[in-house]
């Protein structure tokens, strides 16, 4: 089967979802930050990980 390549011209974000995606990845980041400098633990689910987030994620993201 033949590939066939597509230029698809994207729209630009709002500064909303650009403001929403810099917050998401400040935050994602501190959690990863924290995670790391307790020791990377095991067996982590979301209501285990609450003590190592610095502000609250939304699910989608996790």
């Amino acid at each position: 089967m033949q590939t066939i390549t597509l230029r698809l011209r994207l729209h630009q974000p709002t500064k909303a979802k650009q403001a929403v995606y810099r917050e998401l990845a400040v935050r994602v980041t501190g959690l990863a930050n924290n995670l790391v400098a307790a020791g990377r633990p095991k067996k982590l689910t979301s209501k285990t990980a609450k003590p190592y987030c610095p502000d609250r994620i939304p699910s989608a993201v996790i």
